[in-house]
């Protein structure tokens, strides 16, 4: 048989591990474990349990470790390849490691290398800031080595191509997940806003605390739903200290997937503000149950919800634009929509298409 080996030794959380669980279930369901005698690196094995597909998970707990991570990335997975007769290797997390095998693919989803990060967020996250300058240099002495290069959007395509030359690039589409079987219920007393995200600093939360200020200067009844409790590191804080007596703003802290699908049912407006995205995934995953989406004015906010309708984008820095925009939804006075068809395509298998190009 042949070997396929897979890794994301760091991903343990949100969209990225939902990408690597979803490219093995799908390994599984179109039967290349039975072609392929398939190894996956993961952060732990647990993550994985209910995905009926047969591979070979080793663990490497240690992995979200920087330093320990380049270990695994230059060494480790070197000496660990060498003697395998790998055909084909994907890392689905950014980087390409150092590793022998006849392909080598590479899941690129974080945009952070072309962020030019304000001093304020610098501050608030120099690891992130240190993170895209060591992005860039990494990914410019390693992506001409790959195969090929897999990113969620055709706006991050055209940015590899022009910062690097000659590299292979596939776009392929995140595809939705599936929705949890609760009943969909609205909240009636109060108009509600959701926008779910890890805090950080390109997230962009403090557009919506300050426009959640305005509001409150009339009297309107609402809340807004995020995901922060207002400890999880510097930014998230720097947050809390600002705005937690905004009485409007729920600090709900990370939620399990069950509850994001919850809320995701009952809330009446997903807010989507973040400034810096390969692909807004909740922007997808909010688009199936078809109600209203407010958007911050980017490229990759106009290519996720090019088939949506009810969207209305503001810039994001813009937070009198963005209350004026929440006070109309509820009131009623809803804002017109805008149909913008950049990057419409038809509906297809962007999994079995990827897998094709890759493994057939």
């Amino acid at each position: 048989m042949k070997r396929l080996v897979l890794s994301g030794i760091n991903l343990f959380t949100g969209g990225t591990l939902q990408i690597y669980k979803k490219l093995i279930e799908q390994l599984g369901k179109k039967g290349y474990d039975k072609k392929y005698k398939i190894v996956a690196f993961v952060h732990k094995k647990e993550y994985f349990d209910e995905i009926k597909c047969h591979v070979k998970y080793i663990e490497i707990p240690d992995g979200r470790n920087y330093l320990k991570r380049m270990y695994y990335e230059e060494v480790f997975f070197y000496k660990w390849s060498k003697d395998k007769h790998i055909d084909i290797w994907i890392a689905m997390h950014d980087l390409s490691p150092k590793v022998v095998a006849k392909k080598r693919y590479t899941y690129y989803h974080t945009p952070q290398i072309f962020y030019n990060m304000p001093f304020l967020k610098a501050v608030l996250d120099l690891r992130c800031f240190l993170r895209s300058k060591f992005y860039r240099y990494f990914v410019a002495t390693h992506v001409k080595e790959t195969t090929g290069v897999i990113v969620q959007a055709h706006w991050i395509k055209e940015k590899f191509e022009q910062m690097f030359k000659g590299c292979n690039i596939i776009v392929a589409r995140p595809e939705e997940t599936e929705a949890a079987s609760v009943p969909r219920v609205y909240f009636h007393k109060e108009y509600t806003f959701f926008y779910p995200s890890f805090p950080r600093v390109f997230k962009n939360f403090e557009v919506i605390c300050e426009a959640c200020r305005i509001l409150n200067r009339k009297d309107f009844e609402y809340k807004v739903l995020i995901t922060i409790k207002g400890n999880e590191n510097r930014y998230a804080k720097w947050l809390y200290r600002k705005y937690g007596d905004v009485k409007n703003i729920k600090w709900l802290g990370i939620l399990e997937r069950k509850e994001i699908e919850k809320i995701y049912q009952e809330a009446d407006v997903l807010i989507f503000s973040s400034t810096l995205e390969t692909w807004g995934l909740p922007v997808t995953e909010w688009g199936k149950y078809g109600k209203p989406m407010i958007l911050a004015d980017l490229p990759y906010a106009y290519e996720t919800a090019a088939n949506e309708k009810l969207k209305v984008f503001f810039k994001a820095d813009d937070a009198k634009k963005l209350a004026e925009i929440m006070a109309a939804q509820i009131c009623g006075k809803f804002m017109e929509y805008e149909d913008v068809a950049v990057g419409r395509e038809e509906k297809q298998d962007e999994w079995e298409r990827l897998l094709a190009i890759m493994l057939d």
